[in-house]
């Protein structure tokens, strides 16, 4: 019997099938944010597309960011999980 892990009620093995999915999809799978696209977001229509394009670097940094401590987390937890059992 599997145990499922406290804080999200996920086996171990559901935790590691969501985490493939989620590095197939930030190793290049999803599109990139258009400066046209980021223009159309209401109040940003005036940006510069130099503005623009920096605001999308900066958006994929933090989400970069984001990711890799939400993937430590879930590394850690089910290192702390493996310790339990």
């Amino acid at each position: 019997m599997e145990m499922k892990h406290s804080d999200n009620n996920f086996t171990k093995k559901e935790i590691e099938s969501k985490m493939q999915i989620e590095s197939e999809n930030i190793n290049g799978k999803q599109k990139r944010l258009s400066v046209t696209q980021l223009k159309s977001f209401k109040g940003l229509d005036q940006l510069s597309d130099d503005k623009a394009e920096a605001i999308i670097e900066t958006l994929e940094s933090f989400a970069l960011l984001l990711y890799g401590l939400y993937k430590k987390k879930v590394e850690f937890d089910l290192n702390t999980n493996e310790l339990i059992d």
